[in-house]
Protein backbone atom coordinates (compact mmCIF):
# COMPACT_ATOMS: atom_id res chain seq x y z
CA UNK A 1 0.00 0.00 0.00
CA UNK A 2 2.60 2.76 0.69
CA UNK A 3 4.60 2.17 -2.12
CA UNK A 4 1.11 3.22 -4.42
CA UNK A 5 1.09 5.95 -2.26
CA UNK A 6 4.31 6.79 -3.03
CA UNK A 7 3.22 6.74 -6.26
CA UNK A 8 0.37 8.69 -6.06
CA UNK A 9 2.12 11.29 -4.38
CA UNK A 10 4.67 11.18 -7.12
CA UNK A 11 1.87 11.58 -9.58
CA UNK A 12 0.67 14.51 -7.67
CA UNK A 13 4.44 16.03 -8.12
CA UNK A 14 4.41 15.63 -11.65
CA UNK A 15 1.54 17.44 -12.28
CA UNK A 16 3.03 20.48 -10.66
CA UNK A 17 5.69 20.37 -12.12
CA UNK A 18 3.92 20.08 -15.18
CA UNK A 19 1.58 23.10 -13.82
CA UNK A 20 4.97 25.07 -13.84
CA UNK A 21 6.54 24.41 -16.46
CA UNK A 22 3.10 25.26 -18.96
CA UNK A 23 3.42 28.90 -19.78
CA UNK A 24 -0.20 28.35 -21.29
CA UNK A 25 -1.41 27.50 -17.78
CA UNK A 26 -1.88 29.71 -14.76
CA UNK A 27 0.73 28.16 -11.74
CA UNK A 28 -1.47 26.67 -8.55
CA UNK A 29 0.02 27.88 -5.49
CA UNK A 30 1.91 25.34 -3.45
CA UNK A 31 -0.11 24.71 -0.84
CA UNK A 32 -3.05 23.26 -3.26
CA UNK A 33 -0.39 20.60 -3.64
CA UNK A 34 0.47 20.01 -0.54
CA UNK A 35 -2.82 19.83 0.60
CA UNK A 36 -3.14 17.04 -2.16
CA UNK A 37 -0.17 15.38 -0.72
CA UNK A 38 -1.27 15.12 2.88
CA UNK A 39 -4.84 13.92 1.64
CA UNK A 40 -2.66 11.05 0.07
CA UNK A 41 -1.55 10.38 3.62
CA UNK A 42 -4.55 10.30 4.96
CA UNK A 43 -6.33 7.76 2.43
CA UNK A 44 -3.98 5.41 3.88
CA UNK A 45 -5.73 5.19 7.20
CA UNK A 46 -9.25 5.44 5.75
CA UNK A 47 -8.58 2.25 3.49
CA UNK A 48 -7.15 0.36 6.70
CA UNK A 49 -10.69 0.99 8.19
CA UNK A 50 -12.38 -1.48 5.51
CA UNK A 51 -12.87 1.24 2.85
CA UNK A 52 -15.41 3.90 4.20
CA UNK A 53 -18.78 3.26 2.77
CA UNK A 54 -18.05 0.55 0.86
CA UNK A 55 -15.64 2.62 -1.59
CA UNK A 56 -12.78 1.41 -3.30
CA UNK A 57 -9.27 2.62 -2.89
CA UNK A 58 -9.93 4.83 -6.31
CA UNK A 59 -12.91 6.25 -5.41
CA UNK A 60 -11.90 7.53 -1.90
CA UNK A 61 -8.98 8.95 -4.03
CA UNK A 62 -11.05 10.57 -6.44
CA UNK A 63 -13.37 11.86 -3.54
CA UNK A 64 -9.87 13.27 -2.06
CA UNK A 65 -9.31 15.38 -5.56
CA UNK A 66 -12.65 16.45 -5.52
CA UNK A 67 -12.43 17.92 -1.90
CA UNK A 68 -9.69 19.41 -2.53
CA UNK A 69 -10.74 20.81 -5.75
CA UNK A 70 -14.22 22.77 -3.55
CA UNK A 71 -11.75 23.51 -0.71
CA UNK A 72 -9.58 25.76 -3.66
CA UNK A 73 -12.43 27.05 -4.82
CA UNK A 74 -14.24 27.97 -1.65
CA UNK A 75 -11.13 29.64 -0.31
CA UNK A 76 -11.08 33.39 0.23
CA UNK A 77 -6.78 33.51 0.42
CA UNK A 78 -6.09 30.64 -1.97
CA UNK A 79 -5.46 31.77 -5.84
CA UNK A 80 -8.32 29.48 -7.48
CA UNK A 81 -6.43 26.44 -9.54
CA UNK A 82 -7.55 25.58 -12.91
CA UNK A 83 -9.61 22.38 -13.24
CA UNK A 84 -7.48 20.91 -15.68
CA UNK A 85 -5.10 19.98 -12.73
CA UNK A 86 -7.95 18.34 -10.90
CA UNK A 87 -8.68 16.53 -14.01
CA UNK A 88 -5.22 15.33 -14.62
CA UNK A 89 -4.79 13.91 -11.10
CA UNK A 90 -8.19 12.49 -11.55
CA UNK A 91 -7.33 10.80 -15.20
CA UNK A 92 -4.44 9.20 -13.63
CA UNK A 93 -6.02 7.04 -10.89
CA UNK A 94 -8.72 6.30 -13.57
CA UNK A 95 -5.16 4.72 -15.32
CA UNK A 96 -4.13 3.30 -12.89
CA UNK A 97 -7.41 1.56 -12.09
CA UNK A 98 -8.11 0.37 -15.02
CA UNK A 99 -4.97 -1.74 -14.89
CA UNK A 100 -6.01 -3.79 -11.82
CA UNK A 101 -9.53 -3.70 -12.62
CA UNK A 102 -11.33 -4.48 -9.59
CA UNK A 103 -10.70 -2.20 -7.59
CA UNK A 104 -8.37 -3.76 -5.74
CA UNK A 105 -4.55 -2.08 -5.72
CA UNK A 106 -1.92 -4.75 -6.66
CA UNK A 107 1.25 -2.87 -6.39
CA UNK A 108 2.95 -5.67 -8.37
CA UNK A 109 1.42 -4.40 -11.64
CA UNK A 110 1.54 -1.33 -11.30
CA UNK A 111 4.85 -1.32 -10.67
CA UNK A 112 5.88 -3.40 -13.67
CA UNK A 113 3.43 -1.19 -15.86
CA UNK A 114 5.53 1.56 -14.58
CA UNK A 115 9.00 -0.15 -15.34
CA UNK A 116 7.88 -1.55 -19.02
CA UNK A 117 7.01 2.40 -19.64
CA UNK A 118 9.91 3.31 -18.59
CA UNK A 119 12.10 0.84 -20.78
CA UNK A 120 9.93 2.31 -23.73
CA UNK A 121 10.58 5.37 -23.05
CA UNK A 122 14.68 4.84 -22.73
CA UNK A 123 13.98 2.59 -25.80
CA UNK A 124 12.58 5.37 -27.99
CA UNK A 125 15.75 7.57 -26.57
CA UNK A 126 18.19 5.25 -28.16
CA UNK A 127 16.24 5.05 -31.64
CA UNK A 128 15.78 8.83 -31.56
CA UNK A 129 19.55 9.25 -30.88
CA UNK A 130 20.39 6.99 -33.69
CA UNK A 131 18.07 8.50 -35.82
CA UNK A 132 20.05 11.71 -35.16
CA UNK A 133 23.53 9.86 -35.66
CA UNK A 134 22.11 8.37 -39.25
CA UNK A 135 21.06 11.79 -40.57
CA UNK A 136 24.11 13.44 -39.23
CA UNK A 137 25.99 11.50 -41.19
CA UNK A 138 23.93 11.32 -44.42
CA UNK A 139 24.39 15.26 -43.97
CA UNK A 140 28.09 15.20 -43.71
CA UNK A 141 28.34 12.44 -46.29
CA UNK A 142 25.95 14.83 -49.26
CA UNK A 143 28.53 18.19 -48.34
CA UNK A 144 31.41 15.97 -48.63
CA UNK A 145 29.96 15.03 -52.18
CA UNK A 146 29.33 18.69 -52.93
CA UNK A 147 32.89 19.36 -51.94
CA UNK A 148 34.12 16.92 -54.25
CA UNK A 149 32.03 18.04 -57.27
CA UNK A 150 33.17 21.35 -57.29
CA UNK A 151 36.65 20.17 -57.64
CA UNK A 152 37.82 20.19 -53.97
CA UNK A 153 39.35 17.11 -52.50
CA UNK A 154 37.41 17.17 -49.65
CA UNK A 155 40.67 16.74 -47.49
CA UNK A 156 41.80 13.76 -49.51
CA UNK A 157 44.53 13.11 -51.10
CA UNK A 158 44.11 11.82 -54.68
Amino acid sequence: MSKFLNLLTDVISKVQQDNKSNPKEETAPETLFDRLRDKVKDVAGDVKDKRKGGNSFFEIMRNKVNETQKENKNSKTEKTAQSEIFDRLRNTIDQIEDMDGDGDVDIQDIMLHRRQKAAERKQNKVKDAVKNKQQKIKEQYIKDQKTDNKGGHGGKKR
